[in-house]
């Protein structure tokens, strides 16, 4: 393919890239706050007990179920990577541009601890480019920007977040 080609394309991607996000917001819009939050309170009202990711951010959303005692989170290669020697559980595509912007291939893991009875959640980030964030506080990294791989307990409500920007985010969510 020629370069002036090349350029043709990427301008059309670029454009139908903006036009989608934009006409994805106007939908959002459109329907009244009051709409939208009877809508989640409605898929949240409907989940079975135990611990799960509400996934809020536009590549992210869905109901996560954390079941198992680890759940990986991260992204898929993208056509310019080589496949991973491993892949992570749930997945998210934040290619905006077809490369990934803050989300690493394996980029934080959820632990479930079983003590006495009592199940408990943790985040760990597994040595991503951008971090992993709950509550905006970057989890693994000490005062002085240090990495120490340390785990961070979640309590309901807390919000997980990939990357600094908060678009990869989830809410953590209990429910007994």
């Amino acid at each position: 393919m020629e370069r002036e080609e090349l350029i043709g394309v990427a301008l059309k991607a670029d454009r139908l890239i903006l036009e989608s996000r934009l006409r994805d917001i106007a939908i959002i819009a459109q329907a009244g706050r009051s709409d939208r939050v009877r809508a989640i309170a409605g898929v949240i009202s409907k989940l079975r007990p135990g611990a799960y990711l509400i996934g809020c951010g536009p590549y992210t959303c869905g109901v996560l179920p954390l079941t198992v005692e680890e759940v990986v989170l991260g992204r898929p290669p993208s056509p310019l990577e080589s496949l991973p020697d491993s892949v992570a559980d749930y997945t998210l595509n934040d290619a905006v541009w077809m490369l990934p912007r803050e989300a690493s291939r394996i980029h934080a893991t959820i632990i479930c601890r079983q003590e006495n009875g009592a199940k408990t959640y943790w985040a760990r980030d597994e040595g991503s480019r951008t971090g992993t964030y709950v509550n905006c506080r970057r989890v693994g990294v000490n005062e002085h920007g240090e990495i120490t791989g340390e785990t961070v307990e979640l309590s309901s409500e807390d919000v997980v977040s990939l990357g600094p920007s908060g678009v990869n985010c989830y809410v953590f969510l209990v429910m007994p």
